[in-house]
């Protein structure tokens, strides 16, 4: 999904104006299509994209794609009817870049876990409903951003 990348959405989900880069915020979800979202998570000095994408939308509506998809990356396991591909990675990433670990390093291996679970929680609607375009949390370290969001109920 990084051909949805520009320079227009990295504007628009990362706002110069954002404040304190310690402090946990996230933005969107914004629509980039009619079947793709984009959001963005910052965090002590870390940018990620997350998209949001209609998996038959993404495919084509081409429903034999979806089950060779299935059976050579998820063990056969086939997406339920209206089902949402979520694609996470650096918002400073490119091609070449974007699925090479060592080029995006944390500055806490404990994020990893952390901005995972969050994304999650964010999209699932399960848990606190957050309310507005922007979202911030006042979390000043990535070792209690675990416990701050495990807090939620």
């Amino acid at each position: 999904m990084i051909e949805y990348v520009s320079d227009a959405l990295l504007a628009a989900l990362f706002p110069l104006d954002a404040g304190d880069p310690e402090i946990l915020r996230v933005t969107g979800p914004v629509a980039v299509d009619e079947a793709v979202e984009a959001s963005a998570i910052e965090y002590a000095g870390t940018r990620h994209l997350v998209f949001f994408a209609d998996v038959m939308a993404y495919a084509a509506q081409d429903e034999e794609f979806v089950r060779q998809t299935a059976e050579a990356w998820n063990g056969g396991f086939q997406p339920a009817a209206h089902s949402r591909l979520v694609k996470f990675f650096r918002a400073e990433a490119d091609q070449q870049t974007m699925f090479s670990p060592g080029d995006w390093p944390l500055p806490d291996p404990a994020m990893t876990g952390s901005l995972a679970r969050h994304s999650v929680l964010r999209s699932s609607g399960t848990r606190r409903q957050i309310r507005g375009r922007h979202s911030t949390f006042k979390c000043r370290s990535p070792a209690n951003l675990t416990r701050y969001i495990k807090g939620w109920r």
